[in-house]
């Protein structure tokens, strides 16, 4: 899967096979001239993420063009979500629609998903209820645990549609039953925090544990969580931090903050600022808002180091851009302690920064168009009875806060 600004495209994992070597690239073009559908989506998604060819967006539309041309339902949809985009195509919703409904009728579940979400949200066609209902209604007929999700995710949350709990837990629940490890841990999510229907932290512990035991890193964060927290589960803070650390070493941002959080306070490990400080640092580089800002506390306060006002002003006016209400204040601050000319190196610093990930995106859904009003994240239906402090904003003398711990959601 790859992540494009709104869309989620699904990568074949065929195409990466065949396209191993160069010899099984020139073969799998050769196929495509010869007019096979497959062969010439596989040559266009390739082209598309680069894979055994330069990437190319207008050479992908190409070969997916003559490919939805002899119905391949995959190319029509994928063609679809390229005029969604205007990615190597001018962009066209409309046109983006009319793909999307004949990889519908063709029976294509993510193409029917994406023609209900354009009639409810009135993208590239005059927004119609009645069409998004049928559009959904016939996605959901179809055992695509990825458009399953995202049908229930519109229904947890809602939005183009209205919420609907009950009907979420049980699209969450067909998802789940096909294997889908994200449609499992959003199950387990709705369990603990009561956002699909009556709370039930017993199974929803239960459920994240058998996730995070087998490796899904947001399920080992939400696991700490639920350890630290007391929820269906004793309270027990070593094994919080020991799942966190766990999600942190794999790269994980958001445990990364957690495992750093713990490490300032001294809980359930020995306490240690520069071991913080490099968990933050991690976690920060990888974009993470509060990350940055505490990033910012630890340089201008000195802790764990000499005092830097000027690269704590960089981290602050990132954290600030990110939405980070709390860096405002003590941006402006550091802002007094710079002169105009130290200001303008780490304002340019703070413009030239790239997150650099240490881990793959996680699984979204697949939507040629988001919805036009992002709802707000789930929280749980209480807070938990713990918390692992992080440094208060005072850029002189950094102590420990109150920020209660949240199951993780990405």
């Amino acid at each position: 899967m790859v992540r494009r600004g709104n869309l989620t495209v699904f990568v074949l994992p065929v195409v990466l096979a065949l396209l191993a070597s160069p010899a099984a690239a020139q073969d799998l073009r050769a196929e495509a001239e010869r007019g096979a559908p497959a062969a010439q989506r596989q040559l266009g998604m390739a082209y598309l993420d680069g894979q055994g060819v330069a990437p190319n967006a207008t050479e992908a539309a190409r070969w997916l063009v003559r490919a939805a041309e002899q119905g391949d339902q995959e190319a029509a949809n994928q063609l679809g979500n390229l005029f969604a985009a205007g990615n190597g195509v001018a962009r066209d919703e409309a046109r983006a629609v009319q793909l999307f409904e004949q990889a519908g009728t063709m029976g294509h579940a993510r193409g029917r998903f994406n023609a209900g979400l354009a009639y409810a949200t009135g993208r590239g066609v005059a927004r119609d209820e009645a069409r998004a209902a049928y559009w959904f209604g016939e996605a959901a007929r179809i055992d695509d645990p990825a458009t399953l999700m995202a049908l229930a995710n519109l229904r947890e949350r809602g939005g183009p549609l209205p919420a609907d709990p009950v009907e979420a837990q049980r699209l969450y629940r067909r998802a789940a039953g096909l294997g889908h490890a994200p449609a499992q841990y959003r199950l387990a999510l709705g369990l603990a925090n009561g956002s699909i229907g009556a709370r039930d932290p017993a199974a929803a512990f239960a459920q994240m544990k058998s996730l995070a035991q087998n490796g899904y890193e947001d399920a080992m964060v939400s696991l700490g969580d639920m350890h630290a927290a007391g929820l269906g589960t004793a309270e027990n803070l070593g094994e919080a931090v020991s799942w966190y650390r766990r999600a942190a070493e794999r790269g994980n941002a958001g445990a990364q903050l957690k495992f750093g959080n713990a490490y300032f306070t001294g809980t359930g490990v020995e306490r240690d600022l520069p071991a913080a400080l490099g968990w933050y640092q991690r976690a920060a580089r990888q974009g993470d808002a509060e990350a940055m800002y505490l990033l910012g506390i630890f340089h201008a306060g000195g802790v764990a180091g000499p005092r830097q006002p000027q690269e704590a002003y960089k981290w602050f006016s990132l954290a600030q851009a990110r939405g980070f209400r709390r860096a405002a204040d003590v941006r402006k601050s550091m802002e007094q302690q710079l002169s105009a000319t130290e200001r303008r190196a780490a304002e340019a610093a703070a413009a030239a920064f790239v997150p650099v990930m240490e881990r793959a995106g996680a699984m979204s859904s697949p939507a040629a168009f988001a919805p036009t009003t992002a709802p707000a994240p789930a929280q749980p239906a209480q807070p938990p009875a713990r918390t692992i402090g992080v440094p208060a904003p005072t850029p002189a003398a950094p102590s420990p806060g109150g920020i209660p711990l949240q199951l993780h959601q990405r």
